[in-house]
């Protein structure tokens, strides 16, 4: 009986609920933002709880951004180019 257990926190709550209205997408950049819908007030502990939840879903993406970049201006310095920042 325990095993069918469903542990929950306002904060999961919170992001199956956003999940359901289908509420993270991504944009042209590869990255997942939050599209609010009919939200209404937002309290902190939810704006920060969709921050975090926004950091987990991008950071595989962003670990790979900043790859990319790094490599690309390694190949700038070992031609002798200064890349524009």
């Amino acid at each position: 009986m325990l095993n069918d257990l469903k542990i929950s926190t306002p904060e999961m709550d919170l992001i199956e609920k956003l999940d359901e209205r289908e509420e993270f997408g991504p944009l042209e950049d590869g990255y997942i933002y939050w599209f609010p819908s009919g939200q209404g007030a937002v309290c902190p502990w939810e704006l920060r709880t969709i921050a975090d939840e926004l950091d987990k879903r991008n950071d595989t993406w962003h670990k790979q951004v900043m790859a990319d970049l790094a490599e690309i201006n390694a190949l700038y310095n070992e031609a002798g180019m200064e890349n524009e920042k």
